[in-house]
């Protein structure tokens, strides 16, 4: 990682994990963060990873539930103005390099009105690289206007989102009327949007806004699909407002995935593309568990199996029809190993910009966004209705999928769990036999 000479390095949300799950009266518990866990964990962080942080970087970036403080964490948690300043600072103590001043995106989090912000830079970079933050009336105003800048805005889906109503039913009739960033952060993303007159915009949060046929319960899985007022009107404030070669960026799922869906209004026709990254430190190929304790079991081996087959089995059986297809390998564009992404804009001038996925044995997903391919149609406006490029998902597909990857996990899952159990009432069977056989013997020789 170090060897890009990076000029920013973004989070995504998940920096640390500050909830944990335990093991309490025999029952898995997970408990929630503190601040004082949170702070010792950004420690670690500075202290123990040696490609962390990279010295030539500009670091921000915005929180997820895990370092929110809690899984799955919404408007309703108490500390969240806490970890969100913990967040802040571990962000300023990551940019000690450079010569960073207050910005109003800082102060805001630390009132904990959330995590959110925009960054834009102009290429070719100066060293060490400068970051026009936001002023008072919200998108810099110092900002060259050029075809050299890019804009990354990077939103809050935790501070300000609705609970999901609590239990395992899966319907997303549940989610209809709930909403993700709050009216506030609604407001200041869509006109700050507006004002952008960078040539690439970058818009990131944690949570997965393309994916679709996922699991139905926003207890399990969490994406955007689940909130559908909220992302239907983050896809028409992007596609609304005229803002050059728009590219989302996500994390949160455990591993690497290229999305491409086609966005129809009245006469306009226009291609959107989601990257997800996703993570550093634990994946789909390593069991998904971020705790170390766990890697220490001695079936560890196998849950890896389990979890790795299982999401390779999901991309074959499941109608996940917006994951892009490489044009050249026929393969689709994702990768469950460890991985970061990483865009390149040295390009930009020439309409080009290209974005990998790296992994410990390479790079594993690379595209190349043509600019003018992903730009604002002239004339464009109304209502946005987004659907995978592959074409709509059918409802017997998606029983199919189910069949598949939920008969995987019982057999292979609860299969040596049941084995076991099995084995050892067979064992059991016929020892009592053997003792039964024989207590009859003995009384027949007394008889006798």
């Amino acid at each position: 990682m170090n060897s890009h000479n990076a000029s920013a390095f973004v989070w995504g949300g998940d920096a640390v994990y500050g909830d944990r799950l335990v093991v309490k009266d025999g029952k898995p518990t997970r408990v929630t963060a503190t601040e004082s866990r949170l702070k010792s964990l950004y420690s670690q962080i500075l202290e123990e990873n040696p490609y962390y942080p990279l010295p030539t970087a500009y670091h921000f970036g915005t929180i997820d539930d895990h370092d929110y403080g809690k899984n799955n964490g919404d408007k309703n948690f108490p500390l969240k103005a806490q970890s969100a300043s913990a967040f802040i600072d571990f962000i300023d103590t990551s940019n000690d390099h450079l010569n960073v001043v207050e910005d109003v995106a800082k102060q805001r989090a630390k009132a904990g009105e959330g995590v959110y912000g925009v960054k834009v830079f102009a290429y070719p970079l100066n060293s060490p690289p400068v970051a026009y933050n936001e002023d008072a009336n919200g998108y810099p105003s110092s900002v060259p206007s050029s075809n050299n800048t890019v804009a990354i805005f990077y939103l809050d889906c935790r501070s300000n989102k609705d609970p999901w109503p609590k239990g395992f039913d899966f319907s997303l009739e549940k989610g209809i009327g709930l909403d993700m960033l709050g009216e506030k952060q609604w407001t200041w993303f869509e006109e700050n949007l507006r004002k952008s007159n960078a040539r690439v915009n970058i818009v990131m949060n944690g949570l997965q806004v393309l994916s679709q046929s996922r699991v139905p319960n926003g207890n399990l899985a969490e994406d955007w699909e689940k909130f559908p007022q909220s992302k239907t009107r983050l896809l028409n404030s992007v596609m609304n407002s005229g803002v050059k070669a728009p590219i989302l960026l996500t994390g949160d799922v455990h591993m690497s995935q290229l999305l491409r869906v086609t966005c129809t209004a009245q006469s306009s026709v226009r291609t959107l593309y989601e990257l997800t990254t996703s993570g550093i430190t634990h994946s789909w190929s390593t069991f998904f568990s971020p705790q170390p304790e766990h890697r220490e079991f001695w079936f560890y081996p196998y849950m890896c199996f389990l979890s790795s087959t299982f999401m390779h089995l999901s991309h074959i059986v499941m109608p996940w029809n917006e994951v892009n297809v490489d044009e050249k390998t026929g393969q689709k564009d994702y990768s469950i190993e460890l991985n970061y992404a990483k865009f390149d804009f040295a390009e930009i001038e020439k309409g080009r910009v290209l974005a990998e996925v790296m992994t410990p044995d390479g790079v594993a997903i690379s595209k190349t966004f043509q600019l003018n391919d992903i730009d604002p149609v002239v004339g464009e406006g109304g209502e946005y209705d987004c659907q995978p490029y592959r074409g709509s998902v059918s409802n017997l597909h998606l029983i199919v999928g189910y069949f598949f990857t939920v008969g995987f996990l019982l057999v292979f899952a609860l299969g040596p769990v049941l084995s076991v159990i099995g084995g050892g009432l067979y064992v059991l069977w016929r020892v009592v036999a053997k003792v039964t056989k024989m207590v009859r013997r003995e009384g027949k020789d007394k008889i006798e």
